[in-house]
């Protein structure tokens, strides 16, 4: 047990005649005591710890569930800016189930486009786009074929 072992290591330490100086022996007495306490406690209880818990199989993997309560929404927006010819906007709203919106823009090549459309089941998306306007294509200059050296 504990106690025995630290009586026979107390005994053949004892003699303090072996060390050179006070300091140094009480330093070793100091070190000991600490260790033999130390293993004292460990030996005389219970480990700080018990068995471990018992296996539970997890459950089969699957396709994860998001059901979700229908959030219905509603948004838009609109720019015009003259100066660097951006012209777009576009609305949305939704019930839950089905999406209905439009956007339109300006085109590069002068015409506007807008688009209608509705999603949602059964149907999916469908779009209507409509044009406005011409399009209208600067002139390019000619091709140059380059100078030869």
């Amino acid at each position: 047990t504990a106690s025995s072992v630290l009586q026979q290591i107390t005994v053949a330490v004892t003699p303090a005649k072996a060390f050179s100086s006070a300091g140094t022996a009480m330093i070793l007495y100091t070190f000991l005591a600490v260790t033999l306490q130390g293993i004292s406690q460990s030996c005389g209880s219970e480990p700080p710890y018990g068995p471990p818990p018992p296996y539970h199989r997890p459950e089969p993997y699957g396709p994860p569930s998001y059901e979700e309560p229908a959030k219905p929404y509603s948004f838009g927006y609109a720019v015009h800016d003259s100066y660097n010819g951006n012209d777009f906007s576009a609305n949305e709203e939704s019930n839950g189930k089905q999406v209905k919106g439009s956007y339109n823009v300006l085109l590069p090549d002068g015409r506007k486009q807008t688009v209608i459309y509705t999603a949602g089941p059964p149907e999916g998306y469908k779009a209507e786009v409509k044009y406005e306007g011409e399009a209208k294509h600067p002139h390019e200059p000619a091709y140059h074929p380059p100078s030869p050296y």
